[in-house]
């Protein structure tokens, strides 16, 4: 009965697959690509009804809850919330997506129970829905939530080509068409075209502005969040560390190339190869401990970090690091799907490290990588001595 009744869930998952990929309603099974399109592109209105998985206007209605089952209502949600951020990804989206519903499936079943098989063949069966038939829905949320980021095909600005000149008024898809970067509701009359001085890691800035200590100002060691070191009062019970040797850089990697290899190591939600159009950064640390670069709610576009270094002190920065050198990188650390941070717990004095800021890129490549400003916060604390 129980090899029976797994088989009978498969060939529901299955079946509710089908349904899925092939947009069975009222009228019977729809041919592609006419009903397939229906059931995934949607106006940017349903994103925010109340069903979370699915078009809202659909017959019958994708279930955020199939066969009761399992529920992917939570994945959904941040599906739609992705999909409605101006400047997103639908590559990245269907990615995260995917890995929520995987990760809804593994902390709802055990390994050996029958359901784990069934739940997997759903969560492919809904992202299979987002990846296939998706680009309609994603383009047509796009458009009415970026129109003030200038993702409109009408939206005008400056296109800034690889010679460093800037042409007037012209749209997105015009500038792309002459290999350039585009930045919205600009003129060439306010806006540099300038590759950043520190786009190469041989030129790297070295200059951190010093912070003012706030008296007991801190941040805490696990969700990066701002805290008092008296009243240690994180919200996830971590340490509150102390502002001591902390300072701030403004960073730009609009224009920017590629300088970085990025052939090893991985991102948390991406790899290093999607950190494209990236500027240099170096730091030697003022004594041993734990180092933290963030850059949480201080970027105005998607982010990514990366450290690379040997810990070995008194030696200058490798510029462009070899991969082996990477000592972390990161994608989203902060939430939100734009922001990053790493934190290194044994970095040691007078070691050098290059630090590289760029905008993630579902191509790998410099010119489509997400570009704007940022501001890198770098906080040392510093290991007590044997005689404290």
């Amino acid at each position: 009965m129980r090899i029976r009744s797994c088989e009978m869930r498969l060939s529901a998952a299955l079946s509710l697959l089908l349904l899925i990929l092939a947009g069975c309603g009222s009228g019977g099974i729809g041919t592609l690509p006419g009903v397939l399109a229906d059931l995934i592109d949607f106006d940017s209105d349903s994103v925010t009804g109340s069903q979370a998985c699915g078009p809202i206007q659909l017959s019958p209605a994708v279930p955020d809850c199939p066969l009761d089952l399992v529920c992917f209502t939570s994945a959904c949600e941040e599906h739609n919330v992705c999909y409605g951020t101006c400047g997103a990804s639908k590559g990245k989206c269907d990615q995260t997506f995917f890995t929520d519903l995987m990760s809804i499936c593994n902390r709802r079943f055990l390994l050996s129970d029958p359901n784990y098989t069934t739940c997997q063949s759903l969560a492919l069966a809904y992202w299979l829905g987002v990846q296939t038939l998706g680009d309609g829905a994603f383009e047509a949320t796009q458009d009415g939530v970026c129109y003030d980021f200038g993702f409109a095909p009408t939206a005008t600005g400056v296109c800034c080509l690889t010679s460093e000149a800037c042409n007037d008024a012209g749209t997105r898809a015009e500038c792309e068409e002459t290999a350039g970067i585009f930045f919205p509701f600009k003129t060439c009359e306010e806006f540099d075209c300038t590759i950043p001085a520190n786009d190469a890691c041989a030129d790297a800035i070295t200059d951190c502005e010093p912070v003012e200590l706030l008296g007991t100002s801190g941040l805490c060691a696990g969700d990066q969040s701002t805290c008092d070191t008296e009243a240690d009062d994180c919200a996830d019970d971590s340490e509150c560390l102390p502002d001591e040797h902390r300072c701030l850089i403004e960073t730009d990697n609009r224009l920017a190339t590629t300088d970085g290899l990025g052939t090893n190591g991985a991102c948390a939600v991406s790899s290093v190869e999607n950190l494209q159009a990236d500027v240099w950064f170096s730091y030697v640390a003022p004594c041993d401990g734990r180092l933290t670069v963030r850059m949480c709610d201080r970027a105005d576009y998607d982010a990514m970090l990366a450290v690379y270094g040997t810990n070995e002190p008194d030696v200058d920065c490798v510029c462009p690091p070899p991969s082996a050198d990477l000592l972390a990188c990161d994608d989203d650390f902060c939430g939100g799907g734009s922001v990053s941070a790493v934190v290194l717990d044994d970095v040691r004095t007078d070691a050098c490290y290059s630090i590289r800021v760029g905008g993630w890129s579902g191509e790998g490549t410099a010119s489509t990588a997400a570009q704007g400003t940022s501001e890198l916060d770098i906080r040392m604390e510093c290991e007590a001595s044997p005689a404290d």
